[in-house]
């Protein structure tokens, strides 16, 4: 990778703008834009402008629940410990029940998921994505009753390992999520942190000032029972003075902590964490899942005939 700077809730999944591609001697779906959900920070290099949600999460265990089954082991690998909430105090136990499920929360980031939790949801949302594509493209036929034996995967379409499939040798690259190294994270955080400066000292409005101070962008320093009262929303906040689409890049330090691919490791600071110590700090030890910690994937286009 060159780093220069320069439910179903499919709908989620699928790529805008796809065209029909039946008639092409190549297939290349880089041409219909952006891996979806992610912002392109590199060449051939997207960040996901967001943090994998409540939502997100349980689509997936929608999913693997159908394949696999409620009482399957794929199925149950994938719950989340959603009595991490009780760690804190008392005023967070409420939502060890509501924060995954409650609709309230369905943007929120999902948390109390380990790092293997992490890295296998990457590889299923790549499948999904790919699968989609396909099935826009007319090369595949979305099957709505997949099961153990007969669910798609990227692997298994590329080895001709799916009945009746045959794999469309056309096909040039395909999309692969995974967690981001120690080393493109930090590129990530550099160029986000340059879009953010260079909006904010070309810009000179009132409400610019304000925003000014609040650079970096850091959501932190979350007291969780302030007078014994619950606090609905400790793990979400944006900062409304970056625009859009000048930085869609969101709480990439701060909010929660992400796991990245390096064993144990995850970055950012959390909600709870001291601004001074995530600015200073980006990189912690964590060994188990906590309320504190969810992830973002970053994506790459991968080239079949390298």
């Amino acid at each position: 990778m060159k780093l220069n700077v320069t439910f179903f809730v499919i709908i989620l999944l699928i790529p805008e703008g796809c065209q029909s591609t039946k008639k092409s001697s190549s297939i290349d779906f880089r041409l219909n834009g952006l891996p979806p959900g992610t912002k392109e920070v590199a060449d051939n290099f997207y960040c996901d402008k967001d943090e994998i949600s409540n939502v997100g999460w349980r689509e997936y265990m929608y999913w693997t629940k159908r394949v696999f089954g409620r009482e399957s082991e794929e199925y149950k690998s994938i719950q989340p410990d959603t009595l991490v909430w009780t760690e804190f105090a008392t005023c967070l136990a409420a939502l060890s029940t509501y924060y995954l499920r409650d609709p309230e929360y369905a943007q929120h980031p999902v948390v109390g998921i380990s790092q293997q939790q992490a890295i296998e949801y990457s590889k299923w949302r790549s499948d999904r994505v790919f699968e989609v594509y396909l099935s826009d493209a007319g090369i595949l036929k979305y099957n709505t009753v997949q099961t153990k034996e007969n669910h798609f995967t990227i692997e298994r379409y590329l080895n001709g390992e799916i009945k009746k499939v045959i794999p469309d040798k056309r096909i040039t690259y395909y999309p692969e999520y995974r967690l981001p190294t120690s080393e493109e994270r930090e590129f990530i955080i550099k160029y986000s942190d340059l879009i953010d400066r260079h909006f904010l000292d070309s810009c000179n409005s009132v409400d610019c000032e304000e925003c000014k101070t609040l650079y970096p962008f850091i959501w932190s320093d979350i007291i969780p029972c302030e007078s014994d009262s619950l606090i609905m929303i400790p793990t979400i906040q944006r900062f409304k003075c970056i625009p859009e689409k000048e930085n869609p890049i969101h709480n990439i330090r701060g909010n929660v902590r992400e796991w990245i691919s390096d064993k144990n490791m995850a970055a950012g600071g959390a909600w709870l964490d001291k601004r001074e110590e995530i600015i200073k700090a980006d990189v912690p030890v964590l060994t188990q899942p906590n309320a504190l910690t969810g992830f973002r994937n970053v994506c790459e286009w991968k080239n079949l005939k390298e």
